[in-house]
């Protein structure tokens, strides 16, 4: 890791954060309310395990920067060092 790929040091951080704010106005009754298919589009399985995100303060957005934070912070670069 570097300066420059630290978390908080990176752009995506800072969106995320702005984005994080303006969902704590939010509920989740009101997201399941503003998109019927939420639990559809939050949620996969695999291999017999059901990973359910929907009932978490995530919107399409969210989910968005956090993976342009992951891409920010090399965790795919990472993740390859620990293999």
């Amino acid at each position: 890791m570097t300066q420059e790929t630290y978390g908080p040091h990176t752009r995506a951080w800072g969106v995320l954060a702005a984005h994080a704010q303006a969902l704590g106005q939010r509920t989740i009754k009101g997201l399941f309310a503003a998109d019927a298919r939420r639990f559809e589009r939050c949620s996969l399985e695999a291999e017999g395990l059901l990973l359910d995100f929907s009932r978490q303060l995530l919107d399409a957005r969210a989910l968005e920067l956090l993976l342009a934070l992951a891409q920010q912070t090399e965790v795919a670069k990472i993740a390859r060092q620990l293999e």
